[in-house]
């Protein structure tokens, strides 16, 4: 598992060294977590930050100032990982940018299987959330 030691900058030149493989990947906003975001299958974390970067997954998570990733062998298993850890420390709430997906990511976070992309739905810009959220290491 190779993950990044602190945040880093949200910019063209860091997410071109972000790792060209599966995993999670964290989107934060003024260092407050507003996505967390799954690249398996074919979709690299390059790739995923690329399109975030991009604006293809709307302006909401185009805005984040930092991301930090998670490369891991079961990147599915993880990304339901994280986001059941932050729904149980933000009392059922998901990430401002997960909750856009609704259902969708609540399933995921109790074991569901993903059909789609939740940042690539409409909806309306994400807000910061209330809480303060770091990954344990």
């Amino acid at each position: 598992m190779r993950r990044t030691a602190r945040s880093l900058p949200f910019g063209a030149d860091e997410i071109a060294a972000a790792p060209s493989q599966a995993g999670v990947y964290f989107l934060f906003r003024d260092h407050r977590l507003i996505y967390i975001g799954l690249a398996a299958g074919r979709a690299t974390l390059r790739g995923e930050l690329q399109r975030h970067w991009g604006g293809e997954a709307g302006e909401a998570t185009r805005a984040a100032t930092q991301f930090e990733y998670d490369c891991t062998p079961d990147p599915e298993a993880s990304y339901r990982y994280y986001l059941e850890t932050y729904r149980l420390r933000s009392g059922g709430l998901l990430p401002p940018c997960n909750e856009k997906g609704g259902d969708q990511d609540r399933r995921l976070a109790r074991g569901g299987s993903r059909s789609a992309d939740p940042a690539r739905q409409v909806g309306s810009p994400c807000a910061s959330p209330s809480i303060e959220w770091r990954r344990e290491d």
